[in-house]
């Protein structure tokens, strides 16, 4: 039964246009497609929503995908173009499969936005977040991706501000350890003003 849900070959199995190794895809970067809208849109739902349009839009034009590399950075690109969209109050995906085509140029340097590199190195705390309980999952989130402050936090979920930035230090120190001298990382720290969060 494995095989079902993990295909031996799925690059192979996409450009057959395989449901299977459409799901494959989807478990892969579903969750980094969405933290990268969650952060633009500042919106559970629309996020959700908007990851949805940027995948059906891959698979049902797979056949100008290249390889899994390409499959990555037009995802993003859709992404970005679906936000924009949605900037102007449109939501359909036939909007969506029509924009992208002026948004193809783009593509080659996607990876080099600075919200998708910002995105990319936040997708290293995924690992950790997900395996918090809910209340520490919920405050990772707000914090790191849709980047309320943290007194706003401990508003929204009923918390003292002390219980919140112990659950963000603690998040932080695992990631840095995971992530080592990570540049990206660093970078991400001083933007968010981290050290604040020790500030008494």
């Amino acid at each position: 039964m494995k095989e079902l849900f993990e295909p031996a070959e799925p690059w192979e199995s996409f450009k057959q246009g395989r449901s299977v190794a459409f799901l494959h895809y989807f478990n892969l970067h579903n969750s980094g497609i969405y933290y990268y809208l969650l952060r633009l849109l500042r919106d559970q739902r629309q996020a959700r929503e908007a990851t949805r349009h940027a995948f059906i839009v891959i698979f049902r034009h797979k056949d100008q995908i290249e390889d899994e590399d390409h499959l990555l950075r037009r995802l993003y690109l859709n992404a970005k173009v679906a936000y924009l969209l949605r900037l102007k109050g449109k939501r359909s995906i036939p909007d969506l499969e029509k924009e992208v085509e002026n948004y193809l140029e783009k593509e080659a340097s996607i990876m080099d936005d600075p919200e998708v590199a910002k995105n990319e190195t936040l997708l290293a705390l995924e690992h950790i977040v997900q395996k918090l309980p809910p209340m520490k999952r919920e405050v990772a989130e707000l914090f790191f991706f849709q980047e309320l402050p943290i007194g706003a936090i401990g508003k929204l979920l009923g918390l003292e501000v002390g219980n919140v930035k112990g659950i963000i230090s603690e998040i932080l120190q695992r990631v840095g350890e995971d992530l080592g001298g990570n540049d990206h990382f660093f970078a991400l720290q001083n933007e968010m003003d981290v050290f604040a969060l020790h500030a008494s």
